[in-house]
């Protein structure tokens, strides 16, 4: 498990070898955790606008003040996976607790003008080998790699998917009378049933309930993808919430899992990139604001940075679950109303886009007898429930890109188990349990 606890002050060029690394890195079993950054009511408020949040393969954390309520810094957006608790910068509630270097005159805790200037003036818990005031995003992501480390224990091969999976199930809705404007709309629920909020992504991070759930899980398909792109050069509308629309289709063949995330990629030259908001809407009516303007916000924080054939990336959690089938809308607009032909005023062109929808699905171990009923691609399977026997049948194969590993129940093998073609070093781990059958 990786915490990177840093983040950047909006839009930024995004580098293929990092986007790469994380993928790799990903595929090998190491999860990413991300802070959202603590840039709101500035023009990178917006997390969507850090190019490392676009990758699937990372986790995208917020932070939540003590009051139950999104942390007064806290960025936001479609990419926000998971909240966890932090401070508020303004001091109004409780600061996280947390190690410090030990002994007086050393840390943040304590602060003396002569011996240790950096100290923190505020702080004043008692041993001073500890520090009580540590917030920021930078506190709420490593709570949630701490949490993904207890999860790897509990089941060695959880992974960023499963963890993802496990996350959406376990998270609980804070603040459920949020309207917030970044909240675009408050909680929605989706057509699989899950709540999601850019304040929060799928809420606050239960740990307990996080980690009874890996334990529980069985497999995680193999991801499927579909990319859709087109070019084009289309004008943007200046000042107008309308936009442009553009339609994307996908087939019941192409959506033959439920869907993960959704990757969008989109090409544009403007003036004012910070002018700009991009939205995406499924067929079951979901929508999922992608990025948002700076109109809002003071002169001074607006983004006026002009842009040729940038390429944007950007993605959204809101549909996972989702059966993507059908006609989906991709908009783009311009929404800052300021007279036409002014300074402040931004004109360009949409050139494009490129939309990944990523698909898979989790299956829990259930007591009994779990028969397998069709071919299975799967990252691993894993058997940690004793009361659990899971059945090949003659005729079916069950196909792991990773390992297997039983820790109890049964594993009764009349058909195939076997590697993923190009897979390297795959392991049988029994470590408890039963294997047999004639396959």
């Amino acid at each position: 498990v990786k915490n990177h606890s840093y983040g950047s002050d909006g839009y930024d060029f995004a580098h293929t070898d990092i986007r790469l690394a994380l993928q790799r890195t990903a595929r090998d079993g190491v999860i990413h955790v991300f802070s959202a950054g603590n840039a709101r009511d500035t023009k990178g408020e917006d997390a969507s606008k850090e190019p490392v949040h676009a990758v699937s393969d990372v986790i995208v954390v917020a932070a939540l003040g003590s009051d139950g309520k999104y942390a007064n810094y806290s960025s936001y957006g479609a990419s926000v996976f998971v909240t966890a608790p932090s401070n508020r910068s303004d001091y109004t509630g409780l600061g996280i607790t947390t190690t410090d270097r030990t002994g007086d005159n050393y840390g943040y805790n304590r602060y003396s003008a002569l011996i240790n200037p950096k100290g923190d003036k505020d702080d004043v818990f008692p041993d001073t080998s500890y520090a009580s005031l540590f917030g920021g995003t930078s506190s709420s992501a490593p709570l949630v790699s701490g949490i993904m480390a207890l999860g790897k224990e509990a089941n060695p091969e959880m992974d960023v998917r499963m963890a993802k999976h496990a996350l959406v199930k376990t998270s609980e809705v804070v603040d459920p009378d949020d309207d917030s404007d970044s909240s675009f709309g408050g909680w929605r629920t989706n057509e699989a049933g899950n709540r999601f909020n850019p304040n929060y992504g799928f809420g606050n991070i239960n740990a307990g309930a996080f980690v009874q759930k890996v334990r529980s899980v069985a497999y995680i398909t193999e991801q499927t993808t579909v990319t859709k792109s087109a070019a084009f050069s289309t004008a943007i509308p200046d000042g107008s919430a309308a936009g442009v629309d553009k339609t994307i289709t996908l087939t019941a063949a192409e959506a033959n899992q439920p869907l993960e995330g959704v990757e969008v990629g989109m090409k544009i030259t403007h003036t004012r990139i910070g002018d700009l908001t991009a939205k995406i809407k499924s067929p079951s009516g979901m929508e999922s604001r992608l990025v948002y303007s700076n109109a809002h916000l003071t002169s001074d924080q607006r983004d006026t940075t002009s842009v040729t054939n940038f390429s944007a990336s950007f993605l959204s959690n809101a549909f996972w679950g989702e059966n993507g089938t059908g006609d989906w809308t991709l908009n783009l607009a311009d929404i800052d109303d300021r007279v036409t032909g002014t300074a402040e005023t931004g004109t360009g062109t949409w050139l494009g886009y490129d939309v990944t929808f990523m698909m898979g699905q989790m299956v829990l171990l259930t007591p009994g007898i779990m028969t397998q009923s069709v071919d299975i691609n799967a990252q691993s399977l894993t058997i940690l429930n004793s009361g659990t026997t899971y059945v090949i049948p003659a005729g079916r194969t069950f196909r792991v890109r990773n390992n297997v590993l039983m820790d109890g129940g049964s594993l009764v093998v009349n058909g195939q188990i076997t590697e993923a073609p190009g897979a390297y070093g795959n392991r049988f781990g029994l470590y408890s349990g039963t294997l047999s059958g004639t396959g």
